[in-house]
């Protein structure tokens, strides 16, 4: 159309296209202005119903009239060549450039970015004044003009497009990376919606991308209806506290957990930028973020040596400035956040009056005073627990295997208890002066200890239930007024719950088939602090004497954050982690990357090699089960459950996968990847980790028993076109230890597993169907997760250290022939103990692993005052 005229508007040249038409600019012969004209196109408005709702909308949008939005001049239709009404937009020209072309160069700086959001709320509260919901805010419908003035695009068509079939035309992908989860579920939306959308635009300003984006409109619906996105904190380094949750309210996928209107939203805003102000001017009384290393400080060591710490230019007066502010108590005290680099350090710890914290770092155990930020160094201990007395005159501190206690001014450690059975995996200080512990042994059964912090004999209170369904405890903390506990316990089928634990009751606050915590506090005004790996530190209202968890959680700190711990005054203090960036991919026998499946991310577990060798399955702790190609795409499988699954083995057919999932106490289920069929339960009760025959005529698989052992089992398949019809079950091998992980030989009359009848992990081959036909030791030095090569002549297993090694196994042996070899080390995940994070091509035997990216860097020891603020954030 470019040198036509439309009414009497000249067209002098196109400025862009989308799904919502065409835009020109054009000249204004009537008034001899330069104007923008969105022409829609001729099939857009199909009947007279939509064409009204289009006049009817753009006829609303045209009222609002403010200096951040872009003005509408007319609304009007005029013949097209072929003698058709054109139906088009006649708004105001804007000398500038989308905040899609701004944002292509790199992210905003962080004033600028507030500021761009700032002005998009504003133009969004007088909408919303008008009862105008914009339904498609996007980084392409704001104009940033030469001055800096953003302009938001397009009152009142996004209405019109969604009954009719606008958003088809071209810019569906996009326009979905902002919808909200109600948007994306079709369902009608208010201005909550709007809020959704500008939370996805700071994100995309902030970091540069799109927090739910994908090539695939599934995927990317996906991703805005069951993920997170990637913080922002990690993302980008300096951005605040406050802004990151601010985001995160705007994404709340839940509305009415959503800022409920734009006016709240604004106060926030504002809020921020004169925060940046008066942090500026604070020089000497503050700093946000402390880059301080906690080097050990003068100090007396239990094994007398004293500790220096060099303190000189800058760095002495940022320790001056933190030591006058805490040493003002009677000063009101504000949200406030300081990080203190800390490489290696393994355990945290504050105390009760929030005056100095514990930390392990380097193998030693130092403690580090809040008001004068010197540090002492205890005493060398490889300490994995710490916690202080509720006098806070100790602190307890456990190592693999033993408990210990030692006054936080120094002196010699005093030994409490040993276990030689078994290893400790969490500890507390209770105000009745007895200290628990959470105790596993070997075979992954546990018991909670209480000792007297005096010493003395330990006795067992709580332990393995199975009619409670309780297998082993982990992390413990305690009140400080009193002596209720909460442990996080793992069910037989390694599923956790958060419980309550006191002399009359156990009770459940929080049950998760997706939950892994590592780290539990509880604060004296009643809220429950988790860290778990893929969610971040989570709070959670704490009613004891409800003995409930009340309300909702919230996100206090991204993922990576460990070790919470809370003061009766309301200091916070965790250690953050840079979580790992992974990616899947094909490695040669010497480690040498030949090719890559997916994008990096985070949380990956158990790849399966597709019969093609083209395609790589993978589960996401939190994000279900993906398809990955060597070209980049990821596609989301719909399993039919939720929770975290494991991809076991494929079916000849290439379309369908056989898969465990962790849901309903252990399922096995075949999943069509094409969607062609649906999810089907092929094993339930508490089954898991299949492998088939090549011939398909066998599926093996474990299951946990009703005395908790892992036992084999069986079963014959009859593999239809688009179903499976499932035999009895067999059991295959009943021994006192544990056997599992089964997998076919290639040739189907062998089956390899792993059993710690030895008290560690080690493979065996036994002859299938009978087991005791024949019997081969495969490892003796530790070993699991085994896999054979498709050849059948060769074994590869991975050990406790994330090494991957290769036996040689030859059938007419007693004995593998050879000795292993070890290859390399890879990335195992926590949520993954028993199938590798590996796996071999079916036809080349190309070996698949999850690797690191990147080295993360180094954690921070985090201090938190007032962190209850963060809560109304």
């Amino acid at each position: 159309m470019v040198g036509k005229t439309l009414s009497h508007y000249k067209i002098l040249e196109e400025l862009g296209r989308g799904g919502m038409g065409i835009v020109y600019k054009a000249e204004d012969a009537k008034l001899h202005r330069t104007v923008a004209l969105k022409v829609l196109p001729l099939s857009a408005l199909g009947n007279e119903e939509d064409r009204a709702r289009f006049f009817r909308e753009a006829q609303a949008a045209a009222q609002l009239h403010h200096a951040n939005i872009a003005t509408v001049f007319a609304i009007e239709e005029a013949a097209s060549d072929d003698g058709t009404q054109q139906p088009f937009i006649a708004m105001e020209y804007i000398d500038g450039e989308t905040l899609t072309e701004k944002i292509s160069r790199g992210p905003l700086k962080l004033d600028e970015a507030v500021e761009v959001a700032t002005q998009v709320a504003v133009a969004l509260e007088l909408a919303h004044e008008k009862n105008i919901v914009h339904r498609d805010i996007k980084s392409g419908n704001v104009m940033l003009t030469s001055r800096g003035v953003a302009k938001v695009l397009d009152f009142g068509l996004a209405k019109t497009a969604q009954s009719t079939k606008l958003t088809q035309l071209g810019s569906t992908l996009g326009t979905i990376a902002y919808m909200s989860p109600e948007q994306a579920r079709g369902e009608e939306v208010d201005r909550r919606s709007d809020i959704w959308s500008l939370g996805v635009l700071l994100y995309e300003m902030l970091s540069g991308r799109l927090p739910f984006a994908s090539e695939y409109e599934q995927a990317a619906v996906y991703s805005i209806l069951n993920e997170d996105p990637e913080p922002l904190t990690a993302i980008r380094t300096g951005v605040p506290m406050a802004l990151e949750l601010l985001v995160g309210k705007c994404l709340s996928k839940n509305a009415d957990q959503r800022y409920q209107s734009v006016t709240d939203l604004l106060v926030d805003l504002k809020s921020l930028e004169l925060r940046s102000k008066q942090l500026s001017k604070a020089s000497g009384a503050m700093v946000q973020q402390s880059t301080i290393s906690p080097a050990p400080a003068v100090g007396t060591s239990s094994k007398t040596s004293t500790v220096p710490i060099v303190i000189v230019g800058v760095m002495a007066f940022v320790l001056g400035a933190l030591a006058l502010y805490f040493l003002q108590p009677n000063e009101p005290r504000t949200l406030r956040k300081f990080e203190y680099p800390a490489p290696g350090v393994t355990a945290l710890a504050i105390s009760h009056a929030g005056d100095r914290y514990a930390y392990v770092q380097n193998d030693t155990l130092y403690v580090r005073d809040l008001s004068s930020l010197s540090i002492r160094s205890l005493t060398a201990a490889s300490a994995i627990h710490l916690f202080w007395s509720p006098d806070d005159a100790h602190i307890g501190y456990a190592e693999s295997q033993s408990l210990w206690t030692i006054d936080p001014i120094g002196g010699e450690p005093r030994l409490l208890t040993s276990f030689d059975a078994g290893t400790i995996h969490g500890a507390t200080w209770l105000p009745s002066d007895h200290i628990l512990v959470s105790v596993r042994t070997g075979t992954a059964q546990g018991t909670i200890h209480s000792i007297p912090a005096s010493g003395g004999n330990s006795e067992i209170i709580w332990e393995t239930d199975v009619d409670a369904n309780v297998n082993s405890f982990d992390a413990l903390a305690s009140s400080a007024t009193n002596d209720l506990v909460v442990v996080n316990a793992r069910d037989f089928e390694d599923v956790e719950s958060i419980r309550l634990l006191d002399s009359s009751a156990d009770v459940i606050l929080i049950e998760e088939r997706n939950y892994f915590p590592d780290g539990i506090a509880i604060s004296p005004d009643g809220h429950l602090l988790i860290s778990e790996p893929s969610m971040g530190l989570t709070s959670h209202t704490f009613a004891s004497d409800k003995r409930s968890i009340i309300g909702n959680s919230v996100r206090i700190a991204p993922p990576g954050a460990r070790f919470p711990s809370v003061s009766n005054d309301g200091i916070l203090t965790y250690v953050q982690f840079e979580l790992v960036d992974l990616q899947i991919g094909q490695f040669s026998n010497d480690g040498e990357i030949e090719r890559s499946f997916g994008r990096p991310g985070q949380l990956m577990i158990g790849p399966l090699v597709h019969p093609n060798e083209d395609r790589v399955l993978i589960a996401k702790s939190g994000g279900g089960i993906w398809l990955m190609d060597s070209r980049g795409s990821e596609t989301p499988i719909d399993t039919g459950f939720t929770g975290t699954e494991v991809a076991n083995t494929w079916l000849k057919d290439g379309r369908r996968v056989i898969i465990s999932s962790f849901r309903d106490g252990g399922t096995i289920v075949v999943v069509d990847v094409t969607g062609r069929t649906l999810p089907q339960r092929i094993v339930s009760g508490r089954a898991w980790f299949a492998s088939l025959s090549r011939d398909e005529q066998y599926m093996a698989f474990y299951v946990v028993t009703d005395d908790n052992r892992r036992d084999l089992f069986y079963v014959e398949l009859d593999v239809q076109p688009d179903s499976i019809i499932v035999g009895e079950w067999n059991a295959y091998l009943n021994t006192p230890a544990d056997e599992a992980v089964p997998q076919f030989h290639p040739d189907g009359d062998l089956l390899l597993y792993q059993t710690n009848l030895s008290g560690r992990w080690q493979l065996v081959v036994r002859t299938f169907p009978d087991p005791n036909e024949n019997y081969w030791p495969i490892t003796i030095d530790g070993g699991k997760s085994g896999r054979w090569h498709p050849n059948g002549r060769m074994i590869y297993y991975t050990t406790e250290d994330g090494m991957l090694w290769r036996i040689p196994f030859d059938r007419t042996s007693v004995s593998p022939v050879g000795k292993p070899e070890e290859l390399f080390s890879i990335y195992t995940h926590t949520l993954n103990p028993y199938k590798g994070d590996f796996d071999l091509s079916p036809i080349s035997g190309s070996l698949i692993a999850i690797h690191n990216v990147r080295e993360p860097g180094p954690p921070s020891i985090v201090v938190v005052e007032n962190w209850s603020a963060l809560l109304e954030r």
